[in-house]
């Protein structure tokens, strides 16, 4: 079974590297997805990264999926976690800019991917109950 998270972004900081809300939202993610891999002894998970272009700062081009992404690969390069996470797949949604989009667009990409599939959703706790709702309409599979 392919395991996929699906990680909406939440805008873009300045720099994401140093900026402490995202840091702590995507290190336990990225702690999740790692134990989660382990214990399935997943390999090649795909992480979908959700958010398109709500960069404020000049020259306004950043998305929230490649700077999620940046601060993954920086967690998922250090020695003791890469032999597990050398494999990692990860796939950006750079259009959407809202939690509906979010799934619409990962729905497109999860699609494309063969076999049978776990979905992890990861949001903060007051976004919970309407991506539950969302997820149910738009992914119409099992995920948590």
């Amino acid at each position: 079974m392919k395991n996929i998270f699906i990680i909406p972004g939440y805008g873009i900081p300045k720099d994401i590297l140093k900026d402490e809300s995202y840091r702590r939202y995507l290190s336990w993610v990225f702690n999740q997805v790692y134990q989660i891999c382990l214990n399935k002894k997943e390999k090649k998970p795909v992480i979908i990264f959700c958010g398109g272009k709500t960069d404020i700062f000049k020259p306004y081009k950043r998305t929230e999926a490649e700077e999620m992404k940046k601060l993954f690969l920086t967690w998922a390069k250090r020695d003791f976690v890469r032999n597990q996470t050398k494999d990692w797949q990860y796939k950006l949604d750079k259009k959407s800019l809202s939690t509906v989009e979010n799934l619409l667009e990962a729905s497109k990409i999860i699609k494309r991917i063969k076999g049978r599939k776990q979905i992890y959703i990861f949001v903060e706790f007051t976004r919970q109950k309407k991506i539950k709702k969302f997820a149910k309409e738009i992914l119409k599979k099992n995920f948590k």
